[in-house]
C-alpha cells in the first residue's frame, strides 16, 4: 500500500491495479466541528491561532 499527502495531488494506491486521486484541501481556512452528547470540538487552522482545538460543553436536558 501506498498512502500520500492530500495536499500533493497525486495517486494513492490501495490494492495492485487499483489507485485513486488524493483529496485536495479546498477550503483552507474552514473549521471542523465535531458535535456531540456531552461536548462540542472545534478545530480551526494551526496558524491564525495559538489554540486551534477547542472544547465546548453540551447543555442539553433530557
Amino acid at each position: 500500500m501506498e498512502y500520500v499527502m492530500a495536499q500533493h495531488n497525486t495517486k494513492i494506491s490501495f490494492k495492485p491495479g487499483k489507485s485513486r486521486t488524493a483529496l485536495t484541501i479546498t477550503h483552507p481556512n474552514a473549521a471542523g466541528i465535531d458535535i456531540g452528547s456531552a461536548s462540542h470540538y472545534v478545530a480551526v487552522p494551526e496558524d491564525p491561532d495559538d489554540e486551534p482545538v477547542r472544547e465546548f460543553a453540551s447543555f442539553t436536558e433530557m
